[in-house]
């Protein structure tokens, strides 16, 4: 599977204080991309579940923002009345939405524009139904168009830059993990149940440590 549609918006200076708009739009696509290349495909669950199959030419969604604006997301469909680090909204997909310490509730427009339906302003249909047997979803995903969208991700600077200094990690690699956390979860990862938690910080540790960062979870 090949992704080259990723939609930055720099929704706040500070994250220009590190970097240019095109050294973030090269460093994120080139994340994405080995994100991408190192996951299995198809992709199950442990329940048996397809959780995402190729698309042709998949789009994504990236806002970096900054604390108050995450806030207000955060609190309109987590109902936490805080900000966090990372949030993730995928279209209509299997997991909606995350947090990387907690899932929102299912099935809620993405927080941020940018891959929903231009006509009317709701989401595409990136999912089949729920109830949908292995080859109808197979057949849902083979007749995807060309340009469909996977989903959208939130970062916000000032929670990520504070937890690498608490972390003692470097700010670069944190933001990274963050991002891998995120695309992982709009492939259909998530850490609700344990076995499922497990199997998602491995990949991480397995992608995180092909781009040079150490494993996040060992202090």
């Amino acid at each position: 599977m090949t992704i080259d549609t990723i939609d930055i918006d720099i929704r706040s200076p500070l994250w220009e204080e590190v970097k240019s708009v095109d050294e973030w739009e090269g460093f994120f696509s080139r994340v994405l991309k080995l994100v991408m290349a190192s996951v299995a495909w198809p992709s199950m669950d442990h329940h048996g579940t397809p959780r995402l199959v190729m698309m042709a030419q998949p789009e994504i969604s990236l806002s970096l923002i900054e604390d108050e604006e995450m806030q207000t997301i955060n609190k309109k469909f987590r109902n936490k009345d805080k900000p966090t680090n990372v949030l993730a909204f995928p279209s209509g997909f299997l997991h909606m939405g995350c947090h990387h310490d907690a899932v929102p509730p299912r099935h809620h427009e993405p927080a941020v524009g940018g891959c929903g339906d231009p006509e009317n302003g709701s989401p595409r249909r990136c999912a089949p139904r729920d109830d949908a047997t292995l080859s109808e979803t197979l057949a849902f995903f083979a007749g995807l168009s060309q340009n469909t969208c996977l989903g959208d991700i939130v970062l916000s600077f000032e929670t990520i830059k504070r937890e690498s200094l608490e972390q003692n990690k470097s700010l670069t690699d944190h933001i990274t993990h963050m991002f891998v956390h995120g695309v992982l979860h709009l492939l259909g990862f998530d850490h609700i149940e344990e076995r499922d938690r497990i199997e998602m910080e491995e990949e991480e540790i397995q992608i995180l440590e092909s781009l040079g960062v150490k494993n996040p979870y060992v202090s």
